[in-house]
């Protein structure tokens, strides 16, 4: 179809899409040809319309076509908003009204904006970029501060009127608060807001934060539950009109509040981990625990569910029987520090300690009986007759084999002390008698019954009376006695417990069996020593215990189910696709870097190795942790709900915003920020 034409009254054709209703054609045609003025002669044909002026395109032109952008302009907005913003924008400036309380970005800043340009938004009230690029008026923390701490008081004013309304007594309540707090009603800090906006400023963010803060914090006083405070706070700092609404910031007050609370206690236990003091035992002797055993609590349930996943549970697993090697190590140390001797750092195995701790406290006697010289005393006679007595309460077999071992190796050489040599064993005759005991101790330990272990036990005690009279009768080397005799009777413990250790562990004893071999090796009436736990290495091996004790079955539990659901879920996704997640992939290596030996040893020094006063400053941490739940529940203290000047839509870099202060810093040293009468 056509075109539709109509001429005007200067000749000039007007085109119009086809179809176009008359209306839309005359109303078009009025616009552009008014009716003459009044006074005008009767033939005087109507002017022109002026030729709409031209926008300045200085601060709203985006694409540099010298136009204004009204598709981004206009989006969003009211006609009564275009036909203000058209009113303001044609002269050059700009309305700061435009668009009142809304957070639309209509126009881009230029970057060669001129500083007289800035200085001009300036003088409006528009002084701010924020990190989105939205220019505000001024953020003052004396109002904001002011307008925190007044929120609560106010809400609090405001249920408490609610609540004598219901007994008749609102009224009253309200003329008072009128004429003696008139900026807790709301026409009060309407007022307030007016000034505000008259001296260009709005609410900072800090000083509301702070003065909810200050209002709230006798909360505290009441009660340290961080989800009590958090939904106080979260209801008195509320600015909902409704109960919905306040349900909702009470809800996530207390939310924000417990968060607030766990968070500052974690960085107090980043400051001083709250280590298990059994733990931090073992580490400090040098255990080597894996990352879940150090941190305890879900990270060793977690760890040990770990440990039935094929492949990936390898790697916890190695780290725990690490772990339960350096346990060996440790407690074979001690035998070796009583003689002056370190654990080599090569030996494979707990079976290749065992053996180095042997050979090495045997050359300590070695190198010393020679020069001692051994005498029979009283001590040792009543020692042992305590000792035979007891070993008639054995199996018939078993004290036979006492008796013989007495009558053929021991007697034959205490008799000869007895006579012409006057009480006195050589140390040649010393070192040859305890080797025969030696040989006895290890030949009925390994026996599968228990009546032979029994009297092997009390073989060894025999062996232990003999070196503490060693050390009693040769003063002068007294020192160097007891230590080769303290590694004697410690190694006796850890070559039973190694003995227990499953095939294919090569000697790895476990922390139980560690603690089966002391109460075994205990040679005091009923173990009274073990029953209390003093005996030998039961430090050592409760504190292992306790540490390491799997937290999870090796089977079918629900954890370790969930765990692997999980991990299969997060490599696979939860179709289960043949494709791998490299991000799944990229955080199992990094949680893998504190299972690696050296990394293991950095993660443990890093959690436990710190300054004294770590210990003081996670205290005062751990003590604010509720004040800053609650802090952290005045989630409404924010000026979200604050009407904003005119919002434009700048380029925030650092080089603009600098301009833009530098400005502000100038115009309020020359003309200041007058807020008188607004507070």
């Amino acid at each position: 179809m056509d075109p539709i034409i109509v001429v005007g009254p200067d000749g000039v054709e007007n085109e119009f899409p086809a179809g176009t209703s008359d209306e839309v054609i005359s109303s078009a045609m009025a616009q552009a040809y008014p009716s003459p003025a009044p006074g005008a002669g009767p033939g005087a044909a109507a002017a022109p319309a002026a030729a709409p002026q031209e926008a300045a395109p200085a601060l709203n032109d985006a694409d540099g076509d010298g136009q204004i952008d009204y598709e981004n302009t206009w989006e969003g907005t009211t006609p009564e908003q275009q036909t203000a913003w058209v009113a303001g924008m044609n002269d050059g400036s700009i309305n700061p009204n435009f668009p009142a309380g809304t957070d639309q970005n209509p126009f881009v800043v230029p970057e060669n904006i001129s500083d007289e340009q800035i200085a001009d938004l300036v003088s409006r009230g528009v002084t701010y970029v924020d990190r989105e690029g939205r220019m505000q008026r001024k953020a003052d923390d004396t109002y904001g501060l002011f307008l925190g701490a007044a929120r609560p008081v106010n809400n609090t004013l405001d249920w408490l009127q609610g609540g004598l309304d219901q007994v008749g007594m609102g009224d009253a309540f309200g003329q008072f608060r009128d004429q003696n707090m008139r900026s807790t009603t709301d026409e009060g800090m309407a007022e307030i807001e007016a000034l505000a906006q008259q001296a260009g400023v709005r609410p900072g963010r800090a000083g509301q934060f702070a003065g909810a803060v200050g209002a709230t914090a006798p909360l505290a006083l009441a009660t340290r539950n961080p989800w009590l405070l958090g939904a106080a706070e979260g209801a008195l700092s509320s600015t909902a009109d409704d109960a919905m609404g306040l349900a909702r910031d009470t809800a996530i007050g207390a939310v924000i509040g417990k968060g607030g609370d766990a968070v500052t206690r974690g960085l107090g236990s980043m400051i001083s981990p709250n280590i298990n003091p059994a733990t931090r035992r073992l580490v400090d002797q040098g255990v080597e625990v894996s990352p879940g055993q150090l941190l305890g609590g879900l990270a060793h349930r977690a760890e040990d569910a770990m440990t039935g996943i094929p492949i990936i549970g390898d790697i916890p697993n190695a780290s725990q029987r690490l772990a339960q090697e350096s346990v060996a190590t440790v407690a074979l140390q001690r035998p070796l520090s009583a003689i002056g001797v370190e654990m080599p750092r090569n030996l494979n195995s707990v079976h290749e300690q065992v053996d180095f701790t042997q050979r090495a406290v045997g050359d300590a006697y070695d190198e010393l009986i020679p020069q001692l010289d051994v005498r029979l005393d009283q001590a040792f006679s009543t020692d042992y007759r305590a000792l035979n007595q007891s070993v008639r309460n054995m199996q018939p077999d078993q004290v036979h084999q006492w008796d013989q071992l007495i009558r053929n190796e021991v007697a034959p050489r205490f008799n000869a002390a007895i006579g012409p040599a006057n009480g006195r064993i050589t140390g040649e005759s010393f070192k040859e008698l305890e080797s025969i005991l030696g040989r006895e101790v290890r030949d009925f330990s390994a026996s599968a019954s228990p009546h032979d272990r029994r009297y092997a036990s009390a073989v060894r005690e025999l062996q232990a009376q003999m070196r503490d009279m060693l050390a009693r009768t040769n003063p002068q080397h007294a020192d160097r006695l007891q230590g080769i005799n303290d590694a004697y009777r410690q190694l006796t413990v850890l070559e039973d417990a190694a003995n227990m250790a499953p095939a294919g562990a090569r000697g790895r004893f476990t922390p139980n069996q560690l603690e089966m071999a002391a109460r075994r090796a205990d040679p005091t009436i009923r173990r009274r020593a073990a029953a209390r736990g003093d005996s030998l290495f039961q430090d050592l091996s409760q504190d292992a215990g306790e540490v390491m004790t799997r937290t999870v079955g090796d089977t079918g539990t629900a954890t370790r189910g969930a765990m692997t659901a999980g991990l299969g879920a997060a490599f696979f996704g939860q179709s289960m696709n043949i494709a791998i997640n490299p991000w799944a992939v990229g955080a199992l290596a990094l949680g893998a870097i504190p299972y690696n030996r050296t990394g293991n040893r950095l993660f443990t020094a890093a959690l436990t190795q710190r300054p004294e006063f770590a210990g003081a400053v996670r205290g005062v941490v751990d003590a604010s942790a509720p004040f800053v739940g609650l802090a952290g529940a005045t989630h409404n203290s924010g000026d979200r709900n604050e009407p904003r000047a005119s919002a434009f839509e700048a380029n925030a870099n650092g080089e603009m915003r600098a301009r833009f202060d530098a400005i502000q810093r100038q115009m309020d040293a020359e003309a200041g920020n007058n807020l008188e009468g607004l507070y």
